[in-house]
């Protein structure tokens, strides 16, 4: 008599997000992240790359209680849970409690709600039962990785593109869209092991943005 009958969630596909939704969410995450960057705030580069952060968070929150998933556990869990507990008592006795929330200026992402948003991000895609491109994120960030690095060189020949930026460059290095010369290599350090890989990729134009 039961058979044949279908769950509610299996009633209303529509509910479930598609994986390229997913896909295309975690890429424009990676790349704007890397890219953002506006004059018309205080601090021209955290913050932009905060909102992005968050913005980024709260639509893989949305999408992921939309589609009624659970939690599952991850091999970062107890570490990220640990460290948290650290930044949350350093947070409850800090003499000013504002700056332990969002981060000293132009460091933003060494705040409490920098690193909630994070955790936040990567909780919410690890738990999602589509499956992931991981090639189509990675490959985002490295085109935004090569236009970070573009950029940075047409700084270092003494040209800036965008009205408003300080033409002086700090110390005489270039900051790109990461503000700050030690941040742009860490940056594109970070991106290098990725370029390796994907230099490999079958498709030519996979291998021509990992070049680049």
């Amino acid at each position: 008599m039961g058979r044949g009958r279908t769950s509610p969630r299996a009633e209303s596909p529509s509910r479930a997000p598609t994986t390229g939704s997913a896909t295309w969410l975690l890429g424009a995450t990676a790349a704007g992240l890397l890219l953002a960057f506006s004059t018309a705030f205080a601090d021209s580069y955290g913050i932009p790359k905060l909102l992005v952060l968050c913005f980024g968070a709260g639509a893989w929150w949305t999408r992921f209680v939309w589609a009624g998933r659970g939690a599952r556990r991850t091999p970062v869990d107890l570490p990220w849970l640990a460290l948290g507990g650290a930044m949350l008592v350093s947070f409850a006795f800090a003499g000013d409690r504002y700056l332990g929330l969002v981060g000293m200026y132009s460091q933003y992402a060494h705040g409490v709600a920098a690193y909630a948003a994070c955790g936040a991000l990567f909780f919410a895609a690890a738990w999602s039962d589509g499956a992931i491109r991981p090639a189509f994120p990675a490959q985002a960030g490295l085109a935004a990785g090569g236009l970070v690095g573009a950029y940075a060189i047409i700084q270092g020949i003494g040209i800036e593109p965008f009205a408003g930026v300080a033409g002086r460059l700090p110390v005489g290095r270039a900051g790109s869209t990461l503000g700050d010369p030690v941040s742009l290599g860490a940056c594109l350090a970070f991106l290098l092991p990725f370029a390796l890989y994907r230099a490999k990729a079958s498709r030519a134009s996979e291998r021509l943005i990992a070049y680049a």
